[in-house]
């Protein structure tokens, strides 16, 4: 794969990092027979055919208490995704309950700050790995913490 960085200064960066599409037969039974990490989750990509049509299959919860960052990410995400606001891990749990008792459909990815009032994204993330129902959904962190502590914490 290959990572390209673009930098202004003052204005920000982005990052592209890209990875190559391989063709695997026969991999997926591998994975199955080896997952330790719960049940295996069906995911349902967005197809053209599905964006064309206005259904956004896939859940992602968003935690951030910063309400600008969390209605960008809403916006950026929502024309692909269903997305599900928190604003910090308690409000996050309580919402991940409902939807467990079949009042929506689960997250198949949740994006969380760490710093955050009431309940952290450490402390959520504590929670959800705790939790059988929510053990095999992936996280990825979202925070302005930088240093190399942070990141392994």
């Amino acid at each position: 794969g290959t990572l390209a960085v673009e930098s202004t200064l003052g204005k920000g960066s982005t990052f592209v990092l890209e990875f190559p599409k391989k063709e695997v037969f026969g991999a997926w039974d591998k994975i199955k027979a080896t997952d330790d990490h719960g049940p295996a989750r069906e995911t349902h990509a967005p197809t053209e055919e599905r964006i064309a049509n206005g259904e956004q299959s896939t859940t992602i919860l968003i935690v951030e208490d910063n309400s600008d960052l969390r209605q960008f990410l809403r916006e950026v995400l929502s024309p692909l995704y269903k997305v599900i606001p928190a604003e910090n891990g308690a409000r996050a749990l309580e919402l991940l309950n409902k939807l467990a008792e079949g009042e929506g459909q689960p997250p198949e990815l949740i994006l969380t700050d760490l710093m955050m009032p009431e309940m952290d994204g450490y402390a959520l993330i504590e929670a959800l790995k705790a939790d059988a129902r929510w053990q095999s959904v992936p996280i990825v962190v979202l925070t302005a913490r930088a240093s190399l502590p942070d990141r392994l914490a």
